[in-house]
């Protein structure tokens, strides 16, 4: 009996309300197989529709470029589908939708999931509050935020993701960079993650992002206005958007580290085509690779440091634990100089904003 990929957002992921559903109408437990937690990107939650058994409104998904909704994946049998679909009374209330979602490693695949039947959307209905409680149980039960659940549930706009994981061309120093002053940068460090980069001659490609064993260096940015700078970014990539052919690159969804394993979600432009002819990067660093590196952290550290580099290597050396007093000096004197330590990797970027108090620093 073949399977098939299911993305759940709402209610289904409860399941200990779908199992109870589903024995009160004599289908079997356990028809939901999980698969794997997911992002649905380019959407957003919306209460468009009344349902009498749920006592007011109940989700749904409306077009957002930009927003990204917590889900699951269930593999579900033949038997499943029927289920489902006398749950959510498809295809009169709800009808089937294909739509590509992004696991926790960037990688895109195929799924279907539903959406209310435009004939019987509304513009906001006011969802019951034991209708909440249950979507809420199960985004807890998953690990999964619940704020655009908060958020729609009061018809309100929740806040696009702004983290963006930058490379290439788009990196500071870079021709392209200055697009990114027009949605107002709000902070910028030095980031990593895991993935290979494809020389394309003028431009960069991220391939096996979150697969391979290499590092790909670049740039965590965040954006005051992110939705504006995606409609932005999609051109200059030549994204032509989820489900669509034709891409030169895909925008995915990945986890960066930004410094003493921390780690955020950014939105990352990986290579979607056209990578037989390009050779690898070993270093996995475009700005090392176009022979400019060392520069662009001495001209870095100069920007932290505002001329004074012994203070802000005391204010990170006060920051270590165990150093004490007596070794505080011998400490402060092994970080210097700044632009050595960053290259060297004894101290992030985020470190030296830490410090610097400068989340903005654009050589």
């Amino acid at each position: 009996m073949s399977r098939k990929s299911y993305f759940a957002y709402g209610s289904n992921l409860n399941q200990v309300d779908f199992n109870a559903w589903c024995r009160q109408r004599g289908y079997p437990e356990g028809l939901l197989q999980f698969k794997s937690q997911v992002f649905l990107p380019d959407f957003d939650l919306a209460f468009s529709h009344r349902s009498r058994s749920r006592n007011g409104g109940v989700l749904d998904l409306k077009e957002r470029p930009g927003q990204v909704v917590p889900g699951v994946v269930f593999e579900v049998d033949d038997k499943g589908w029927e289920a489902l679909d006398a749950k959510e009374g498809a295809p009169k209330t709800y009808q089937r939708v294909n739509v590509t979602v992004i696991d926790e490693r960037g990688n895109a695949m195929i799924a279907t999931t539903y959406r209310v039947n435009p004939e019987k959307a509304q513009q906001y209905v006011p969802p019951s509050d034991e209708y909440l409680a249950i979507v809420r149980k199960g985004l807890d039960h998953w690990d999964l935020c619940d704020d655009l659940l908060d958020a729609a549930a009061a018809n309100r706009v929740a806040a696009c993701p702004d983290g963006f994981f930058f490379y290439g061309t788009l990196l500071r120093g870079e021709h392209r960079f200055p697009v990114m002053r027009k949605f107002g940068i709000e902070c910028v460090l030095l980031a990593q993650t895991f993935g290979r980069l494809l020389d394309l001659g003028g431009f960069p490609g991220l391939v096996e992002v979150g697969v391979a064993d290499s590092l790909v260096e670049g740039e965590f940015v965040r954006l005051s206005d992110p939705e504006k700078a995606i409609a932005a970014l999609d051109a200059i990539e030549g994204f032509r958007g989820f489900g669509q052919g034709g891409s030169l690159y895909r925008r995915t969804r990945i986890g960066v580290d930004v410094g003493e394993g921390r780690i955020r979600y950014a939105w990352t432009y990986c290579l979607d085509s056209g990578v037989d002819q390009a050779s690898p990067i070993a270093s996995g660093d475009w700005r090392e690779h176009c022979g400019h590196r060392q520069d662009f952290l001495t001209r870095l550290a100069a920007i932290h440091s505002g001329g004074d580099e012994a203070s802000v290597a005391a204010r990170i050396a006060g920051g270590y634990p165990f150093c004490f007093d007596d070794d505080r000096e011998q400490v402060v004197r092994s970080l210097l100089p700044l632009n050595e330590s960053l290259a060297n990797g004894v101290f992030s970027e985020r470190k030296l904003a830490q410090a610097s108090g400068t989340w903005t620093a654009i050589p």
